[in-house]
């Protein structure tokens, strides 16, 4: 009897003790499964994985790998609460066909469920009919149906149009760059690491800003018009997010950034500020270097009395260069002239935008023609934020010669977001009037320069 109740406690304690590890086990083994995490096979397989073998991979695999980190549950998400731009995300793994522009989820799907359909137009400027026809439109769709990936990515995608610039610089950095610089920040993605997706892009615009979008992204981009190839993402976001007009509100950041940041992206990209050819444009004169910003196209305003302008500033001591930039004027050209500058005269209109490009403490001078006072602001913040010393001349009616009887409040609200474009347009400046700003300029111009001088000679 005695043994067999020896035999019954020995039982009970093995009986207890698998339960106790039981215990212990399974509630840590479906912590693990409730992730959904991948196998430790495919996270390997997933590290592995890089751009230059884009097919070593299946489909599966690489879903499967990427699949856990969908951060929402809605496959879609857009958000077109903003006057001026929508903007998309699709949460989890996606898969592009350039031949139809739209994206497709592949994430699970149900087969009683409808599928998802989102249309968009990615380019920050909804708010303009006429320009907004020329974007091409994207579909994103959850539907179960997609074809074969050729291309496997493992980055994001950032996707954006350029079809509204029309070659002019205000739009390209307003519309594109700076919107750029913003959404980028706006998700936190580190060490370049998500591929950009063009739409609208022609030769000369991919051209001009090779060098500017290898700044932002390592990776080769993908022009939608050219690219017929299928390829897949593991997460996309559609559109870009616009603060104002070359502006940058830091509250609005997870991580704090200004238009000072994204004028650091700039001299990182040209090289401009420490470039051996600018610093020796900078010494070259006794007197501070002044950029006049002339019509270097058909369209813009024209002052004809530009060379007895370059005389006046020349006799109160500035050494004035005349830059014409043109659309197939290299950045990088542009950014010397006006990097190695103290002070910028302009008259009000697209090719300002140049002002991006001056270093903080230069002279910028905005000629503001009589029917434009009310675009003027579309500058004067931009400049300010730069740490430029910004003023504004606001011509008579007397000074405009073939000014179009045309108002602000004549044309779209539109319009009150850029400069307007000044075609046929002559501007003959009072010098004795606007001698008195040249004089104001150079005063602040050759203490900036003095500060210069001593900065370099102090090597900082």
């Amino acid at each position: 009897m005695l043994k067999k109740d020896w035999k019954l406690v020995i039982a009970c304690i093995a009986f207890f003790s698998i339960l106790y590890i039981s215990h212990i086990s399974f509630p840590s083994i479906w912590r693990t499964n409730s992730k959904k995490s991948p196998s430790i096979e495919v996270q390997d397989a997933a590290r592995e994985f890089s751009d230059a073998e884009p097919n070593k991979f299946s489909q599966t695999v690489w879903q499967s790998s990427h699949l856990s980190q969908m951060p929402f549950p809605e496959p879609i998400s857009c958000n077109r609460s903003h006057p001026v731009y929508d903007t998309c995300t699709i949460n989890g793994p996606t898969l592009l066909d350039p031949r139809i522009s739209t994206f497709f989820t592949l994430g699970p799907s149900s087969p009683t469920i409808p599928p998802i359909i989102e249309k968009i137009r990615p380019y920050p400027r909804k708010i303009d009919n006429s320009t907004m026809a020329q974007i091409e439109e994207i579909t994103i769709s959850s539907g179960p149906s997609s074809p074969h990936c050729e291309v496997y990515h493992n980055a994001p995608a950032i996707v954006f149009s350029v079809g509204g610039h029309d070659g002019k610089l205000f739009h390209e950095f307003d519309d594109g760059f700076v919107p750029l610089f913003v959404t980028v920040n706006s998700m936190m993605i580190t060490d370049q690491e998500f591929v950009l997706v063009i739409l609208d892009a022609n030769d000369v615009w991919v051209n001009r800003y090779a060098k500017l979008l290898a700044s932002f992204s390592k990776y080769p981009i993908i022009y939608l018009e050219s690219d017929r190839s299928t390829h897949c993402f593991t997460w996309a976001t559609i559109g870009l997010v616009w603060h104002g007009s070359l502006s940058i509100d830091p509250n609005l950041l997870p991580i704090s950034k200004t238009l000072s940041h994204f004028q650091a992206l700039l001299g990182t990209t040209y090289n401009g500020q420490h470039h051996p050819s600018v610093a020796a444009a900078r010494n070259k004169s006794s007197g501070p270097r002044i950029v006049l910003l002339g019509r270097g196209s058909s369209e813009g305003s024209m002052i004809s009395n530009q060379a007895q302008l370059k005389e006046a500033a020349q006799n109160i001591g500035f050494d004035m260069v005349v830059f014409e930039p043109t659309p197939s004027t290299s950045l990088h050209a542009a950014y010397e002239v006006l990097n190695s500058s103290h002070a910028m005269i302009g008259v009000h209109g697209a090719e300002f935008t140049h002002l991006l490009f001056l270093r903080p403490g230069s002279v910028v001078v905005q000629v503001v023609p009589s029917n434009t006072e009310r675009t003027a602001g579309v500058f004067e913040k931009p400049a300010r934020d730069l740490g430029l010393q910004y003023m504004e001349y606001r011509m008579g009616v007397e000074e405009n010669l073939g000014v179009k009887n045309q108002t602000i409040e004549e044309k779209d609200r539109d319009d009150e977001l850029k400069p307007i474009s000044l075609k046929e347009e002559t501007i003959q400046l009072d010098l004795v009037k606007f001698g008195r700003y040249l004089k104001r300029a150079y005063r602040k111009a050759k203490r900036f320069m003095a500060k210069d001088n001593v900065t370099q000679k102090s090597g900082l």
